[in-house]
């Protein structure tokens, strides 16, 4: 996306700003009596920081970029979740990239804590984002004090698979 006149006019003159304000810190440096080569070294990494401030908000505000992408369940990331609202979530999503065009291909799904203290249940490669069968049923197990990880999600997104990080859920 290209910058409009008078945003490139506004950058121009704010990194003008910036290189007056170094240059009239040197000469207040040498009136003052400082170590010229400690004021230089400070006001040059203080000038850079600036710029590349100013450089990289520029970029960032005019252009669209793809997030990483992360998975959900009911509109969370992980942490601490009520249990009848992960229960009744149903599927899991994904967030980042372009809109429609993730889809879930496999993940494992795994559950320990109350309500396993038998042991905790594994399920791996389940198909979909939508719960499996098999899902469902040890989510009726769960209950508040249950820790729920759904880990190796995999992705296909523009014809390429892509692992997405792990989500834990400690439900309550």
């Amino acid at each position: 996306m290209k910058k409009k006149t008078g945003e490139r006019e506004e950058e121009t003159e704010r990194i003008t700003n910036q290189i007056d304000f170094y240059i009239f810190c040197v000469h207040l440096g040498r009136i003052m009596g400082y170590n010229m080569n400690i004021m230089k070294n400070f006001l040059t990494l203080l000038f850079l920081i600036i710029c590349n401030y100013s450089f990289a908000q520029a970029d960032t505000t005019l252009s669209k970029t793809v997030k990483d992408l992360t998975a959900m369940v009911a509109g969370s990331y992980g942490g601490r979740i009520e249990a009848a609202k992960f229960k009744a979530a149903g599927k899991i999503e994904i967030a980042g990239g372009l809109k429609d065009s993730v889809v879930v291909t496999s993940y494992t799904f795994y559950a320990t804590g109350k309500g396993f203290e038998s042991g905790p249940e594994l399920l791996l490669n389940l198909k979909g984002n939508l719960f499996a069968k098999e899902v469902i049923e040890l989510m009726q197990k769960s209950r508040p004090g249950t820790t729920i990880v759904i880990d190796d999600i995999k992705v296909r997104q523009l014809n390429v698979t892509k692992r997405v990080p792990s989500i834990t859920f400690h439900l309550y």
